[in-house]
């Protein structure tokens, strides 16, 4: 499909071509949006392709049509305007991030923000005694990244990672440059709403793990920390070795062998060599600590 969007007009001229191999009914979006005189190109972004060609969204756009939105798995990019959604695409590139990739380092330079759409991803402290602790996750519901985008506003050197971020389940996500998200932000206030919501979230959730942490017992936490993880990939089967779950948890890998184990006796999860399947979901949440519901 290849679309041409006037922005600055109310006509719109598009121009669609379905490709021969697109037998799942998804193409490559290829646009060009053209503001006066500058032409951004076309950005590397596969979706499905909606019913309706168009969306006439009077009032919000001065009565223009505007296309439908593409489908994204990611939540934070399909609660997005439509208009705030073409701005961001044409500098968007797809990626797939593989497991236990380090996207991000402490004191490093934040390059590209991410939104995962099938990976998960683990921000990650390390301890005194050289043991590490999730601190936080992100899948398809928000954005990895996001507090370095106001970092840069009050000064660009201050761009960098707080904390390493690692892919626990690996998948496809988007990513896009920092500071074009950032230029972004400064002229759209429906998007930089939608960021603080999300940066809410994300101060909820570790503030949430804080507690968690200093509170629940490991058996509680760790069956907390699977729900959260199958929420935000929706598999029932993970590719998690036990070594990676107790580096996650920040306990030692006998404790966590003899939590799985026992969960697994009362028939609420199976698990193979570096594979670990849901059986009962309600059963798991009976032993969880219920903080993922948070």
């Amino acid at each position: 499909m290849t679309a041409h969007f006037d922005l600055n007009g109310f006509s719109k001229r598009r121009v669609m071509k379905q490709t021969k191999s697109n037998s799942s009914g998804s193409a490559f979006l290829a646009a060009g949006i053209e503001t006066g005189t500058i032409t951004k190109t076309v950005f590397p972004v596969s979706f499905p392709l909606p019913e309706n060609k168009h969306t006439e969204m009077p009032g919000q756009h001065d009565g223009r049509l505007l296309p439908a939105k593409p489908v994204f798995e990611n939540k934070f990019l399909s609660s997005l305007e439509p208009s705030s959604l073409l701005e961001l695409l044409p500098f968007m590139e797809r990626v797939n991030l593989s497991p236990n990739e380090f996207i991000f380092y402490p004191e490093r330079k934040v390059k590209y923000i991410y939104f995962p759409e099938t990976s998960v991803v683990s921000e990650i402290q390390i301890l005194e005694d050289g043991r590490t602790l999730e601190i936080a996750q992100t899948g398809r519901e928000s954005v990895v990244g996001l507090t370095s985008v106001f970092a840069v506003f009050a000064d660009p050197e201050c761009e960098r990672a707080a904390n390493w971020s690692q892919t626990v389940i690996g998948g496809g996500a988007l990513k896009i440059d920092i500071r074009t998200l950032r230029a972004q932000l400064e002229k759209d206030g429906f998007l930089r709403e939608t960021i603080f919501e999300h940066i809410n979230s994300y101060i909820r959730q570790l503030s949430q793990r804080v507690i968690c942490h200093s509170y629940h017992s490991v058996e509680e936490r760790f069956s907390s920390w699977l729900l959260m993880l199958y929420e935000r990939s929706r598999g029932e089967s993970l590719p998690l070795t036990q070594e990676t779950m107790a580096r996650l948890l920040g306990v030692h890998r006998p404790s966590l062998t003899h939590i799985a184990r026992r969960l697994r006796e009362r028939k609420t999860i199976e698990y193979t060599r570096g594979r670990i399947h849901l059986r009962d979901r309600e059963k798991l949440e009976v032993y969880s600590c219920k903080c993922h519901l948070h």
